[in-house]
């Protein structure tokens, strides 16, 4: 979702799993670390991606939530991302994106706006895939 067009998320992973191998990070914070690191490795393909078209009316009625989502421009849909699935703050969204808080709030709402009648509440499926990947990681954890 983060990388579009410009690069195969198995590329987007394989460059994290270079980049994180030998890392020494805390225990209890692999989880978290990983993901972090994959976000910044997905943002750093995704930096100069050109910004999209406005949506039209069928952007906002016939696709499927993913589909949206992917659909705005590129900054937008990083933001609306990382703040609304992965729940990161606006300060995590600001300095991961190198920008400033008050853009980030920007971007979100620019985002929410071009979803048009899209409820916070249809993240839910997209939350749960997450969140449900970040318990399974948890157990993993717990078991060792």
């Amino acid at each position: 979702m983060l990388v579009g067009d410009k690069c195969s998320p198995e590329a987007v992973l394989s460059r994290t799993l270079v980049s994180v191998e030998g890392a020494t990070v805390a225990n209890g914070f692999e989880f978290p670390y990983a993901i972090r690191s994959l976000v910044i490795e997905a943002l750093a393909v995704a930096r100069d991606a050109p910004m999209q078209p406005e949506p039209s009316e069928q952007f906002r009625t016939d696709r499927s939530i993913e589909a949206r989502i992917e659909g705005l421009p590129r900054q937008e849909c990083v933001v609306l991302f990382l703040r609304e699935v992965l729940e990161f703050s606006r300060r995590e969204t600001s300095l991961l994106l190198k920008t400033s808080d008050e853009n980030v709030d920007r971007l979100l709402t620019f985002a929410w706006k071009r979803l048009g009648d899209l409820e916070p509440y249809c993240l839910v499926p997209l939350k749960s895939r997450y969140s449900a990947h970040r318990e399974l990681a948890d157990g993993d954890r717990l078991m060792t």
